[in-house]
């Protein structure tokens, strides 16, 4: 690998600080962290200096989003030591071709805290420093970093970062407060946090891999969730376990993405009672529109169309609205855990699907005004 040129001027001085070894005590502006109940973790220094590959750790408790697009690796340094939280790539060049040292771009925190390593991964990355990751690598990342909070021993709410000034609302259920934790340290509303959740539940690393291979878009994501939601409830009914549901969940969101990448982008999705309904009554406004236009277009006119009139959107949203009551009411008579969770997916899923229709509905209107 080609070594960097050495920098002059005031990056010349960056670059002859003090390599400062991980056996020596970090120090917060308000003295030794071993004074008094932990603080929450802090930035304490930030500079672009070189450091020695050996002593770069790779940071991999939630997966690289690909190469890094930053002119230097990232690497966070705590009391444990040196963390590569993006642009490893550029290190393991280094490595390989032998160079002693790189030049990175060092934050020192002022305690070593992993769920906050995760954390700065997932936002640094987020926030484009290495340049935008790709919307399955964003699901795939956010649903990981989810995971690895949840099943961490780690407190959550100091990871807030002043979330109690901002209105946070901490509840002690991990998997609750991951989300706020996911919310306030990505600058994300809750609604966003939980549609990438959303997206990313019940796929396995090899779906994501091929998704993230395939350059999956956000519109298959939101194609395919009000299926797959009905396949998760269905299994749920068989009394499939986690493992069992991820792997069926998965080979079916392969098939759907491989009759969606097929340039058509329409995969076939199994119908709703209410989508075999609309479908059945788009196929008998077809036949009779094709009856009226034989009897009365001339024999020497071919320009019979075969439109379809778009189904009422008032009616779909009332339908709408009343399972919206409909759920409120079972929510409000005592509704929680498991079965609160079902009832909240597969009420999303059926306004994701009504959303769906609109827009359908009135693409085809406004092609037919235009005609």
């Amino acid at each position: 690998m080609k070594n960097e040129q050495e920098p002059t001027g005031k990056m010349a001085s960056i670059a002859m600080q003090e390599h400062i070894g991980t056996d020596q005590a970090i120090k917060t502006p308000g003295g030794s962290l071993e004074t008094g109940a932990k603080p929450s973790v802090e930035i304490i220094s930030h500079d672009v200096v070189s450091l020695a590959v050996s002593d770069i750790q790779h940071f991999a408790a939630i997966p690289d989003f690909g190469l890094s697009a930053a002119f230097h690796p990232m690497v966070i340094k705590t009391g444990m030591g040196f963390f590569c939280i993006d642009g490893y790539e550029k290190i393991r060049t280094a490595v390989e071709a032998g160079t002693p040292e790189i030049r990175v771009e060092l934050v020192g925190l002022s305690e070593h805290s992993e769920a906050d390593l995760v954390l700065r991964k997932l936002a640094n990355r987020l926030d484009s420093r290495g340049g935008m990751p790709s919307y399955p690598t964003a699901v795939y990342t956010i649903t990981k970093a989810y995971a690895f909070l949840v099943a961490s021993k780690e407190g959550l709410k100091p990871l807030g970062h002043g979330g109690n000034r901002r209105g946070a609302q901490w509840t002690g259920n991990r998997e609750v407060d991951g989300k706020e934790v996911l919310s306030l340290r990505l600058h994300k509303d809750r609604d966003t946090v939980n549609t990438y959740l959303r997206y990313g539940k019940w796929l396995t690393d090899e779906t994501f891999e091929a998704l993230i291979e395939g350059e999956a878009d956000r519109s298959f994501f939101e194609i395919i969730q009000p299926g797959k939601t009905r396949m998760v409830k269905t299994l749920k009914g068989k009394r499939q376990q986690g493992s069992e549901i991820a792997g069926a969940v998965s080979s079916l969101v392969l098939k759907w993405f491989g009759e969606y990448d097929d340039g058509e982008g329409k995969p076939d999705l199994p119908l709703t009672s209410s989508r075999k309904k609309t479908a059945r009554a788009v196929e008998s406004q077809k036949g009779a529109k094709a009856a009226a236009a034989s009897a009365t277009v001339p024999e020497n006119d071919s320009a019979v169309t075969d439109d379809v009139a778009p189904p009422t959107i008032g009616k779909k949203l009332i339908a709408a609205g009343n399972a919206l009551i409909e759920s409120g009411t079972r929510i409000l008579g005592g509704l929680a855990g498991a079965d609160l969770e079902a009832e909240l997916n597969a009420l999303q899923a059926q306004w994701e699907q009504t959303g769906h229709e609109i827009e359908r509905a009135l693409t085809l209107l406004k092609e037919q005004l235009a005609a």
